[in-house]
Formats: C-alpha cells, sequence, structure tokens
C-alpha cells in the first residue's frame, strides 16, 4: 500500500510538471505526512512540503500503539526492518528552505521527540512547534491560513 501510494503520488506530480505547472508541492498530515516525507525523498519534481504531525518514526508507532496490535502480529513472522521507513533514514530532494515541519507540542500520536530527531536528521528546515494535539491542529483555522500563507511564498 505504501508503495502504491508513493507510485501514485510520484504519477501525479510528473503528470502536473508536463502539463505545465511550474511548481508542484505536496501538504500532508499524520500518516499523509509520513508518505509526503517519504516522496520527497525520493521525487525531484516535487517543489516543496508541508508536514503536519507527521508520523516521523513509523516502527514507533507500530510497536507502541494499541490500534496497531494486527499490524504488529503480522509483520513479526516477516521480519520486516521499520527502520527503514522512518524518515530519519531518508534525505529530502527539495531544498531545505522550502519544506516546512507541524509539529503538534501535545501530540500524543507522533510524539514531539520523534519530529525532532526527524527535523535535526533533515538538516533543521523550517519548523513549527504549535500548541495543539494530532487532531486539534487541523482545526485550527489561524494554523490553516499561516500555512496557506507559506506555501504561497514557497510556490
Amino acid at each position: 500500500a505504501t508503495r502504491q501510494s508513493i507510485a501514485d503520488v510520484r504519477a501525479l506530480v510528473k503528470r502536473l510538471h508536463a502539463q505545465g505547472c511550474g511548481k508542484v508541492g505536496l501538504w500532508g498530515t499524520s500518516l499523509g505526512a509520513w508518505l509526503t516525507g517519504l516522496i520527497v525523498c525520493h521525487e525531484p519534481q516535487v517543489n516543496f512540503a508541508v508536514l503536519t504531525t507527521p508520523v516521523a518514526k513509523l516502527e514507533r508507532v507500530i510497536n507502541e500503539l494499541a490500534f496497531c496490535e494486527p499490524i504488529r502480529r503480522s509483520y513479526e513472522k516477516s521480519k520486516i526492518d521499520l527502520a527503514k521507513l522512518n524518515l530519519v533514514s531518508h534525505r529530502p530532494k527539495a531544498v531545505r528552505e522550502k519544506i516546512l515541519i507541524q509539529e503538534a507540542e501535545h501530540d500524543l500520536f507522533a510524539p514531539k521527540e520523534a519530529i525532532e530527531e526527524f527535523w535535526d536528521a533533515w538538516s533543521q528546515p523550517e519548523i513549527w512547534r504549535l500548541r495543539h494535539g494530532h487532531i486539534s491542529v487541523l482545526m485550527s483555522v489561524p494554523v490553516m491560513k499561516r500555512t496557506v500563507k507559506w506555501i504561497a511564498e514557497k510556490a
């Protein structure tokens, strides 16, 4: 599913460029931000990216969160190295100045320690440390407006 999602988005990015879109960016939230991070590391035609409360360490989420128990059971037998799916294991192709990370300080799903480690591994692109939780950040009109303004400036 991860490979297919990445392939689909990369195909869309290439199609947009072929149609004359000069700059193409991605904005993902939670697992969508994780996918955005993986894509930005493998698709050079992504010009800018916003990662809102990214799941920076997929292995941590799968190993620690209760709702991931079925996933834990299924991969125990296959010995999948989940560390390869962590954002700290990859480096972005987009320039640092065109990457925005939005960290929710009260996030229990995407803990700030994991995001800080990922932020550091990516050479510290712009980061907004927001007084929100994993979901409440999505309902913040001021954060949404500020993000749209950031995108307009980078695009």
